[in-house]
């Protein structure tokens, strides 16, 4: 540590910033905790045995797959703990350990470090992990505690405190979820049959927690909104046939496939004068740009 008065030379580029991808992960899983209260106070011992077997196993096997490949362990990122609590939210609270341990192994390993870890994955582990329980096990998965009772006075406040810690941290673009949850309730008043309450208490869970995995989103502002919108319509359309928690997982890890696509589609366009150069830059101001 310097002496005060005393500077340290050091390369460019000199810009320094208080957020960080750990501070990102740690402030999203904080945001989480009124949930997490909620359900452990509804669901007791069940879900206490979820959350402690899922965070503990995404933890345990970074932790193992970091020792068996002598990388440097990225457990302190948080990006762990962010994904053994938002798989645990998504699972009853009766979940069988072994399918919890079975859940973390597939987000951890499957699709964190075999897609080249963080930054790398192509889908959201937690979804990924729950929709492989739902296709491997004979009757799937049942609906979490919190997507079931997510119309309930306690679970729809503890829901909306939670997006709106989130909220607060300015660390997403503030549009995104609202226009998930809003495609998501119009759809559900158009389809009919379906208790708006609930649907709205799911849709604002998921729009602020299950998408918001900026790994996973496209690049551009306006590919993301539009990964939110199409999600939504996604989920409605399969809700029609699949239960909401399964249908919002599904349509998630169909947009996170099409990801390129939208990235691809929405790019931002480069617009050229007629010799060659941009309007407006330093060759076509100057009569500099090349000469044909």
């Amino acid at each position: 540590m310097s002496a005060p008065g005393v500077y340290l030379e050091s390369p460019a580029p000199h810009i320094s910033s208080g957020d960080s991808v750990a501070k990102r992960f740690w402030l999203k899983s904080a945001a989480l905790l009124p949930v997490l209260v909620v359900v452990l106070g509804t669901s007791g011992a069940g879900f206490l045995k979820v959350l402690t077997v899922s965070v503990l196993g995404v933890a345990g096997f970074e932790w193992l797959n970091a020792g068996f490949f002598r990388k440097k362990s990225s457990l302190q990122n948080g990006d762990a703990i962010l994904t053994g609590v938002t798989l645990a939210v998504l699972l009853p609270s009766h979940c069988p350990a072994l399918l919890v341990l079975v859940a973390t192994f597939v987000a951890a390993l499957v699709i964190k470090e075999c897609f080249g870890g963080l930054g790398g994955r192509l889908f959201q582990p937690a979804v990924f992990a729950r929709v492989f329980l739902d296709l491997t096990f004979a009757g799937g998965i049942k609906s979490p505690e919190l997507f079931q009772y997510a119309g309930e006075p306690i679970f729809l406040s503890a829901i909306l405190l939670s997006a709106f810690l989130l909220a607060i941290q300015k660390k997403i673009y503030f549009e995104t979820p609202l226009y998930f949850v809003g495609a998501m309730i119009l759809g559900a008043w158009v389809t009919g049959g379906q208790d708006l309450l609930r649907v709205a208490g799911i849709a604002v869970f998921a729009g602020y927690f299950l998408i918001t995995d900026t790994v996973t989103l496209p690049l551009t502002r306006r590919g993301t909104n539009w990964f939110a919108i199409l999600a939504a319509c996604l989920g409605v359309c399969l809700g029609m046939k699949y239960s909401t928690v399964t249908a919002i997982c599904y349509a998630i890890l169909m947009m996170n496939a099409a990801v390129p696509w939208i990235d691809h589609w929405v790019r931002p366009r480069r617009y050229a004068s007629n010799t060659g150069e941009m309007p407006g830059s330093f060759g076509a101001r100057s009569g500099l740009g090349n000469k044909r």
